[in-house]
């Protein structure tokens, strides 16, 4: 993704001085598919349920009462499985890392109206883990990075992200540079 688009996510909208983005990342695609599988197969449950009801019940289309009951509800149940869906697609597309050649930023949005941002020099970091776990994880490469900070928030999670072994060697070569870089030459 280039430095601008990139940059517009950032908390003040800008990059510090020299700084660049090194690592711009959101949940790993299949995460996203698995929970659009799950809500089809959620609104699958409807159409199920009103094929059984009419074989059960053979006078069941001719009441005009339970067939207003059965549109009713099951538009209610519509209109949930489209907000659940509208509500994973922001949290996907609004959850996300950054790592510039200065600073770690967590973006995540949590429900459709709370949105938190955490962000951490490199200068703090202490520890760069990557975990992957299950099947399809391993399969994919996709997993969580754990970042150990010295700072208020003690822990950053990059969840469910690509190719987490290269995220973390990323940030600790980056975190290993910026303090040869800054600490080391600025006394």
């Amino acid at each position: 993704m280039a430095p601008r688009i990139a940059a517009r996510w950032l908390p003040n909208g800008q990059l510090i001085g020299d700084e660049e983005v090194v690592i711009f990342t959101r949940r790993h695609w299949f995460v996203l598919v698995t929970k659009y599988l799950f809500m089809f197969l959620l609104s699958l449950i409807p159409i199920i349920a009103y094929l059984l009801f009419k074989n059960v019940f053979t006078s069941f289309d001719d009441n005009d009462v339970w067939r207003a009951v059965v549109v009713l509800t099951a538009s209610a149940y519509y209109l949930f499985i489209w907000v659940t869906i509208f509500t994973i697609f922001v949290d996907y597309y609004l959850d996300i890392w950054i790592v510039t050649t200065h600073r770690i930023i967590d973006i995540e949005q949590k429900g459709l109206f709370n949105h938190q941002v955490a962000e951490q020099s490199l200068e703090m970091v202490q520890d760069v883990q990557s975990a992957v776990k299950g099947i399809f994880p391993t399969i994919l490469d996709y997993g969580t990075v754990f970042i150990q900070t010295a700072g208020a928030r003690s822990i950053f999670e990059f969840k469910q992200v690509g190719m987490p072994g290269v995220i973390a060697r990323t940030i600790t070569k980056l975190a290993d540079d910026y303090r040869t870089k800054h600490i080391h030459h600025n006394p």
